[in-house]
């Protein structure tokens, strides 16, 4: 494992420690002693350890959801010997929404632990109670996902949970990844057969079976919608239906 990758690897180790595990004295051990830390929406500043962590516990104090937070390491920079600059996009998730962040980390190798030396957080929005409320009012299951090798789910409504009969905490424990419950024999030819559409636009429709939590497997049709971000980063919009039924006839 690279020197890179182990302080992607401490971020993402701090960040389950804040978030999902909520004990801040351990969140603290991943911190340098002179830590500079910036919260640009609540424009919050704390300088040094001791700060820090009296941020962090006013922060679990305020909140009383766990969120499971998922890191992307979207840059990353070598500044010197030992010293690595990395930008992430962090997603939180909780039973009721995904909330969206950036952070921008200083890590310094210290006797061969990265410590984090400089922390810089900013709200990029999420998926709200109200918007949920709509997309719950749309039949079937809605959902965005990364386009990666996983279809990475960033936020659903409950219609795909109740399709599958996982809970969201349940889905989030499996990495809250499509590839989990794709059947796979569809998996194995799924991407050669939406790089295949995207060639004549954004828009894909599929049909592939789904493995539910019970073991039953079921068909849907899909449509999605490609984005693609200012860093490149894709996603897609997708809604499915239930067609099992007429697979069966």
């Amino acid at each position: 494992m690279g020197k890179k990758r182990d302080a992607g690897l401490a971020v993402e180790e701090f960040c389950n420690t804040w978030f999902a595990l909520r004990e801040p004295e351990k969140a603290a051990e991943f911190l340098d002693s002179d830590i500079r830390f910036m919260d640009a929406g609540k424009r919050e500043y704390a300088h040094g350890r001791q700060e820090v962590l009296d941020h962090i516990r006013r922060d679990i104090e305020n909140i009383n959801d766990v969120f499971y937070p998922q890191v992307s390491v979207i840059y990353e920079q070598p500044l010197g010997h030992g010293i690595c600059s990395l930008s992430c996009r962090l997603d939180l998730r909780n039973e009721t929404y995904t909330w969206q962040m950036e952070g921008h980390f200083t890590l310094a190798l210290d006797q061969e632990k990265w410590l984090i030396k400089n922390i810089c957080l900013s709200d990029t929005g999420g998926l709200h109670e109200d918007l949920l409320h709509i997309y719950n009012n749309i039949p079937g299951a809605v959902f965005r996902c990364r386009f990666d090798e996983f279809f990475s789910v960033i936020e659903a409504n409950d219609g795909l949970f109740e399709f599958l009969g996982y809970t969201r905490q349940e889905f989030a424990g499996m990495g809250s990844r499509m590839s989990s419950v794709i059947y796979p024999e569809d998996l194995a030819v799924m991407k050669d057969k939406l790089k295949a559409q995207l060639k004549y636009g954004n828009t894909i429709h599929n049909e592939n079976r789904l493995i539910c939590k019970d073991g039953t497997v079921k068909w849907i049709s899909i449509k999605a919608q490609l984005f693609t971000e200012k860093t490149g980063e894709q996603y897609f919009y997708c809604i499915f239906v239930d067609i099992t039924e007429e697979k069966t006839i």
